[in-house]
């Protein structure tokens, strides 16, 4: 079995769609009222329209790999994304928010 997409339910569509793609650079692939789907890397983001509960701690994050982790936050934060601490090493990484209230991270690996 093979994962088709991660879908995120959410009454911020415009919103969580001109992230993913204007912000973080995936493909708007499908545009249907309600039903977005945006192509990253080898992955497929869907955004269904309709608030389904508020994001917490258990609700999937997505991982982005990007070879300077440093300047990629720092874009982040000058584009107004909210970022918390990086941290640099081996594998250096950092946690954000989407607009949506979903947490993404930004990876080295």
């Amino acid at each position: 079995m093979d994962l088709a997409r991660i879908i995120y339910f959410t009454d911020a569509v415009d919103e969580m769609v001109a992230f993913y793609r204007d912000v973080m650079g995936c493909v708007l692939i499908t545009d249907e009222p309600g039903w977005k789907e945006l192509q990253a890397g080898q992955g497929i983001i869907a955004i269904h329209g309709g608030q389904k509960g508020t994001p917490n701690a258990y609700s999937p994050k997505i991982a982005f790999k990007c070879d300077d982790v440093r300047a990629m936050r720092a874009d982040l934060i000058a584009k107004g994304i909210a970022m918390g601490p990086l941290w640099e090493g081996e594998i250096s990484f950092c946690d954000g928010v989407d607009p949506g209230g979903y947490a993404f991270s930004i990876s080295n690996r």
